[in-house]
C-alpha cells in the first residue's frame, strides 16, 4: 500500500509522485481501494512527457495509462485543469529552504 491509501484529505498543493524502475502501462497504474478522497492522476514517461490523465474516484479497483509511463503523480483533482496529454513536466529538487 502506498500513496493516499488510507489517508483522509489532501492539503493545498500537495501531492505524491510515485516512481516506477521502468515505464509501464501496468506497472505505474494505480488502486484507489481503501482511498477516501477523489485525486488527480498524470502519468509520465521517461522523457517527462504526460502520457494521460485521470480524475480516480475512491473505492476503484484500478486506473492505468492508456500509455506507457514510469512516473505516476497523485494531485488535487482541480490540478488537472493546468495539465495536458502531451505537456512536458520537468521534475527538480527542492532544498528545505523553499
Amino acid at each position: 500500500m502506498r500513496g493516499y491509501t488510507f489517508t483522509g484529505s489532501l492539503g493545498p498543493g500537495e501531492g505524491l509522485v510515485l516512481v516506477e524502475n521502468k515505464e509501464g502501462k501496468l506497472s505505474s497504474g494505480i488502486t484507489m481501494l481503501f482511498t477516501f478522497l477523489d485525486l488527480g492522476i498524470v502519468w509520465v514517461n521517461a522523457a517527462g512527457e504526460v502520457v494521460d490523465t485521470a480524475h480516480a474516484k475512491p473505492w476503484r479497483p484500478s486506473y492505468t495509462p492508456k500509455a506507457p509511463a514510469q512516473y505516476a503523480i497523485e494531485t488535487d483533482p482541480s490540478r488537472l485543469e493546468q495539465i495536458n496529454v502531451g505537456d512536458h513536466l520537468r521534475f527538480a529538487e527542492l532544498d528545505e529552504h523553499n
